[in-house]
């Protein structure tokens, strides 16, 4: 498929979940979730779309029990995706990543909606256990894309 395939795909399922989007000429849509942001960004030149939360600001302190924490949330409590250190922004980011190639609505969906659910409820768990401050929807755009 070529490049503006994908970006008439991704804006048809953005339609679909409820008129959200469409993605601007960099590939990119911003949605909320609770007080979680998400982003999706489309990366055709490497096959790539991206779905990710920024979720906390990184402490300064308690580096190592968080990332511990990160970890083990990775493992139990995150489905699909995973937390990412984003060093660009210095946040705790969650992600996932899914190839273009081949990509249905019933994936893109569960991809934005895995991701927003679960960014909305580890965002305050994150900030109770760690004082982290959590990231507020606002225009926040992962300038670099970290694949």
């Amino acid at each position: 498929m070529s490049k503006q395939d994908y970006f008439q795909k991704v804006n048809e399922f953005l339609k679909r979940m409820g008129d959200l989007g469409p993605l601007d000429s960099d590939g990119t849509c911003l949605l909320g979730r609770g007080d979680a942001q998400i982003g999706i960004k489309l990366l055709p030149d490497k096959d790539l779309l991206m779905v990710a939360s920024p979720v906390i600001k990184l402490p300064e302190t308690n580096l190592l029990p968080l990332f511990r924490k990160l970890l083990t949330l990775n493992y139990t409590e995150t489905s699909d995706a995973a937390f990412s250190l984003n060093e660009d922004f210095g946040t705790i980011d969650l992600q996932i990543k899914r190839p273009l190639e081949g990509l249905d609505f019933l994936e893109f969906k569960r991809a934005v909606t895995v991701v927003g659910e679960v960014a909305d409820k580890l965002n305050d768990v994150l900030r109770e256990e760690f004082g982290a401050e959590v990231i507020r929807p606002v225009k926040y755009l992962h300038s670099k894309s970290h694949v």
